[in-house]
């Protein structure tokens, strides 16, 4: 099998998404901003 390396942050996803653990607020303020002003939330 293949190693993928990871960003911090994909490794944060990673582990929100397999583990439950919380996303931080830097990290969900690096996602946010970029859906929040695209429709349909404009």
């Amino acid at each position: 099998e293949v190693e993928v390396e990871l960003t911090p942050e994909e490794e944060a996803m990673k582990a929100y998404l397999l583990d439950d653990e919380p996303l931080t607020a830097d990290l969900l303020n690096k996602l946010i901003p970029k859906w929040w002003t695209e429709e349909p939330y404009k």
